[in-house]
């Protein structure tokens, strides 16, 4: 969603789109509400993995279905760690200089300029990878079923 939609839409409202995106991941705690819910999901997947193989039994993750639940659910961790790992450092980071130039009561600096340059191009990045990522997630779940299990 924020990869396709809000930061693209974002992005066109220029000057105005620091206020909507500071209190979206501010006040409204987007972040902090998709990690939580990545978090429960990757805990029921796994509680569902532990029910589908009998207790993590090995001959099921040798399976088609097992291998392609196993994949889909390594993808969704990749793209959890992309957020903790990129994204949210990023966005603390903005939310400190966002604080700085407030606190100056004045436009940014350069070096305030260039850095807030670099971490929204570092957080599209790990947006795309992160869209990757969970696309595979979705297609290897959703084809697991339908696998043969010999």
């Amino acid at each position: 969603m924020m990869t396709r939609f809000l930061g693209p839409n974002a992005k066109v409202l220029g000057p105005d789109a620091s206020k909507f995106m500071q209190r979206l991941m501010g006040p409204m705690r987007l972040l902090d509400t998709a990690i939580t819910m990545a978090v429960l999901t990757i805990l029921s997947g796994t509680w569902l993995v532990w029910i589908m193989s009998g207790g993590f039994q090995s001959p099921w993750f040798g399976s088609a279905p097992g291998m392609a639940f196993s994949t889909g659910g390594l993808l969704g961790v990749l793209t959890l760690m992309t957020g903790l790992g990129v994204t949210r450092p990023s966005l603390e980071r903005l939310k400190q200089i966002g604080q700085e130039i407030a606190s100056a009561d004045g436009p940014p600096n350069a070096e305030q300029t260039a850095e807030i340059a670099a971490l929204r191009a570092k957080m599209g990045k790990a947006g795309n990878l992160a869209f990757i990522l969970l696309v595979g997630a979705v297609v290897a779940m959703s084809v697991a079923r339908y696998l043969p299990i010999s």
